[in-house]
């Protein structure tokens, strides 16, 4: 779950920090210190992309094949706690 936190905390600095066209034309963002700095490339977003699909397949494995397994491996069975 950490490594979902800073995926997505880095998905969101990408994505939603203030996006600009510098006066030479250059594409800029606004980060988190409110300096202007060069903006993500593609190459850097996709890589990001592919970074989060890899971290959904391993909680969707861990998910499908740990609590929901054994809970339909054993239906009715009281030794899963479903309180969250």
């Amino acid at each position: 779950m950490r490594k979902c936190e800073a995926l997505f905390r880095k998905r969101n600095q990408l994505l939603h920090n203030a996006w600009a066209i510098a006066p030479d034309g250059s594409i800029v963002t606004k980060g988190d210190d409110h300096a202007w700095g060069d903006a993500a490339t593609p190459a850097d977003l996709n890589k990001l992309a592919g970074e989060i699909m890899d971290q959904v397949t391993v909680l969707n494995g861990a998910r499908l094949l740990g609590f929901i397994k054994g809970v339909m491996a054993n239906p009715g069975t009281d030794s899963v706690d479903t309180r969250g």
